[in-house]
């Protein structure tokens, strides 16, 4: 995941210092708004995932997909909180 990532910065940069296309202020802002939602987000799931494993010890042999079902869910809502505390709409 990381080397797509590193590719398409080297793209985006190749692009724009050929004029294929330019970065404006919405895209740009837009962008980071979801990295510090992210970020966010990456941090409430590592910070509840000790609790949820002591949480499930006694689930079995399915807690490690119960503890990951309840960190995406965590994950996803906490996305979504970041995005709307940030000041995010869809246009």
């Amino acid at each position: 995941a990381l080397g797509t990532w590193v590719n398409l910065g080297v793209l985006a940069s190749i692009g724009a210092q050929r004029d294929f296309f330019r970065l404006d202020r919405q895209i740009v802002t837009g962008m980071m708004k979801m990295l510090v939602a992210a970020v966010f987000a990456g941090a409430i799931a590592w910070l509840l995932t000790e609790p949820l494993n002591e949480a499930f010890a006694g689930v079995g042999k399915y807690k490690p997909i119960v503890c990951l079902l309840c960190l995406g869910i965590a994950g996803l809502g906490s996305y979504a909180v970041g995005l709307l505390a940030l000041g995010w709409r869809q246009r």
